[in-house]
């Protein structure tokens, strides 16, 4: 099933020269860059992309209707211009939430765009609708923890077996600590569906854990196959944003369809991350490549260590 959705998906991002742009997926390409530089983990990129792809929701919405919007429903002038909103409110909420360094990128590319949209009321009209939208998304958002610097500490150094130890030890911090503590989108508290911890270390659970982790994670593998790779590399951010583009391009999503997709998906991955970075820093636990090597500490004959 996971390598036919892969199939599936590929395809589409291959052949996305066949499908149909509009202003929604146009919007979605040109802030992914500057939301991810400098590189962000693929959460925080989720989360700047839910706030604005929220905010072209809503602008959408304002003019095409359909369905409800995200924030209290903005009254659009009749005959504004659609793409006017959408570039206006993904260009606003971008700016607001990324680096400082690409504020002279999104500058140009606003006004770039913007000067293919003729003159007059439509345009106008269009360009106050975009900026109501990004006005109530950024108020919506401010305080939510995303700037937020979380500091992490061990309990000891080096841990003890089982406690998560970052990737440079336990002098330095790890990425993302931060993310469970940002405030989620669609419920109302991070550790609200936290799920149960992990498998005792003396169980046959994690003895099984272990294992499939083991022979099939290490880089050179007997065990994986190319398929699997495969499967692993598409899933990493850097193709994951352009999937999601490519698939409403090729399902012809007009601008009100492009809008609520984008809308649910940044929305529903943006949420996910945060549930699962809280659940992650809240039980602490090791990662395969800490448990693996010092596996001969975990108090369970069945586990062995394996230093490469």
């Amino acid at each position: 099933m996971i390598a036919r959705l892969y199939f599936t998906l590929n395809l589409l991002f291959c052949c996305c020269l066949y499908g149909q742009r509009n202003v929604v997926t146009d919007w979605a390409t040109i802030v992914q860059p500057a939301v991810n530089t400098p590189p962000r983990l693929p959460g925080i990129q989720f989360i700047l992309g839910a706030t604005i792809q929220l905010a072209v929701y809503d602008a959408a919405m304002a003019i095409e209707g359909g369905y409800q919007s995200f924030t209290p429903a903005i009254s659009a002038p009749m005959g504004a211009d659609v793409r006017a909103a959408v570039a206006t409110a993904a260009f606003l909420t971008a700016r607001a939430r990324v680096d400082p360094s690409q504020y002279a990128y999104l500058d140009t590319k606003y006004a770039g765009y913007m000067a293919g949209i003729p003159a007059g009321a439509a345009k106008n009209d269009g360009v106050q609708v975009g900026q109501s939208a990004a006005n109530a998304v950024i108020a919506l958002r401010a305080n939510d923890g995303v700037t937020d610097v979380v500091l992490y500490q061990c309990s000891s150094n080096p841990p003890p077996a089982g406690e998560f130890e970052p990737d440079g030890g336990c002098g330095t911090q790890p990425a993302g600590a931060n993310v469970g503590h940002i405030r989620p989108f669609t419920f109302t508290d991070a550790s609200q569906f936290r799920p149960d911890g992990p498998d005792p270390m003396t169980s046959g659970a994690w003895v099984e854990d272990f294992t499939e982790t083991r022979d099939y994670g290490r880089r050179d593998s007997t065990f994986r196959s190319p398929e699997q790779t495969d499967v692993a590399y598409f899933w990493q951010a850097a193709n994951t944003h352009p999937a999601i583009v490519s698939l409403a391009v090729n399902r012809g999503l007009n601008v009100r369809d492009a809008a609520r997709y984008f809308a649910m998906v940044y929305t529903a991955a943006a949420d996910a991350n945060i549930a699962g970075f809280e659940a992650k820093y809240f039980y602490r636990f090791w990662r395969p490549r800490t448990a693996i090597p010092r596996a001969d500490t975990d108090g369970n004959p069945n586990t062995d260590p394996d230093p490469t």
